[in-house]
């Protein structure tokens, strides 16, 4: 897996991450890093900042749910497979609390 960030649509473009599902200038996208790249390259999107918790409460959402390598036996994100997403070191506790929060909001 790569790496993710979180980036908004530059005024004056039109993204098209998926057939028939534009992203209009200021709507928010989550993608890997090296797309991202490209398309801050090309003036289409800018970066958003994100606290670490923030970036992990995303990273837990983009986890296939039927992969069953990325979740815990008790049904918790493994930290490793969200370490690969967010590109720095999670321990339990803190994809404990992102799990938390994440749950909360899909309430």
């Amino acid at each position: 897996m790569n790496t993710i960030k979180t980036c908004r649509v530059c005024d004056g473009h039109t993204l098209y991450v998926r057939p028939g599902k534009p992203l209009m200038p200021g709507t928010t996208v989550v993608l890997e890093e090296e797309e991202m790249e490209r398309l801050v390259a090309l003036g289409v999107v800018s970066l958003v900042e994100m606290t670490d918790q923030e970036r992990l409460i995303t990273a837990i959402g983009r986890l296939s749910v039927d992969d069953t390598s990325l979740w815990t036996k008790s049904g918790e994100p493994q930290t490793s497979a969200l370490e690969n997403l967010v590109g720095f070191e999670v321990s339990a506790p803190m994809r404990d609390q992102a799990w938390e929060e994440y749950q909360g909001n899909e309430e």
